[in-house]
C-alpha cells in the first residue's frame, strides 16, 4: 500500500503502535481492551470532590489493573517487572500521601491566622501539628484554645470542667 505523506509521521505511528500492543499485553486483554482506564475512571469518580485525589486514585487503579490483569491471565510481563509495579503503587501512595499533607497544610494556615495576636508558643504549636489535622480538627482546636484564653485558664478543675462542657456542646 502506498503512503501519501510524511514518512515521519507514519514512522511515528508505526512506534506508538507497537508500544501499545506491548503495554496493552500487561495493562488489558483483547476482550476488553479499555478495561484499565475504565476501572481506573471508576476508582476515580470516588473522589469527584477532589480531582487531586481523583488522579492519584485513578493512577493507582491502573497499576492494580495491570497486576490484576497479568496474574489472572497468567501472562508474563512484557513491559515492567510486576515488582516495578508494586512500587509504583506504593510511590504513588506516598506521594498522593505527601500532597495530601501540603494540601491540608495550606488549607490549615489560614486558620494559623486565627492566632494573630496569641504568644508566639500557641502559634508555633498549632502549625507545627496543622498538617496532620484536617481542618474541622483545626476549628475544634481553634475553638478549644480560643475559649481557654478568653476564659483564663483558672484552676485545674474549672478548667478542666469548661473544656468537658464544650466538648459535650460539639456532640
Amino acid at each position: 500500500m502506498e503512503r501519501h505523506g510524511s514518512p515521519l509521521f507514519y514512522k511515528l505511528l508505526d512506534e506508538m503502535a507497537e508500544t501499545h500492543n506491548r503495554k496493552s499485553h500487561d495493562y488489558a486483554s483483547n476482550e476488553n481492551p479499555y478495561g484499565n482506564y475504565h476501572f481506573a475512571g471508576q476508582v476515580a469518580t470516588l473522589f469527584v470532590h477532589s480531582p487531586q485525589d481523583a488522579g492519584f486514585a485513578g493512577r493507582i487503579a491502573e497499576k492494580i489493573y495491570r497486576l490484576a490483569n497479568l496474574e489472572g491471565g497468567q501472562k508474563t510481563a512484557k513491559n515492567e517487572s510486576i515488582e516495578d509495579t508494586e512500587v509504583d503503587i506504593v510511590t504513588i501512595c506516598a506521594l498522593w500521601m505527601a500532597d495530601r499533607r501540603n494540601r491540608r497544610l495550606t488549607q490549615n494556615k489560614v486558620s494559623y491566622g486565627r492566632f494573630v495576636g496569641e504568644s508566639h508558643e500557641i502559634r508555633d504549636a498549632f502549625l507545627s501539628q496543622a498538617n496532620l489535622m484536617t481542618p474541622n480538627d483545626l476549628t475544634v482546636a481553634y475553638e478549644m484554645i480560643g475559649s481557654l484564653l478568653r476564659k483564663g485558664m483558672g484552676d485545674s478543675t474549672t478548667r478542666d470542667r469548661q473544656i468537658e462542657s464544650e466538648q459535650s456542646d460539639k456532640v
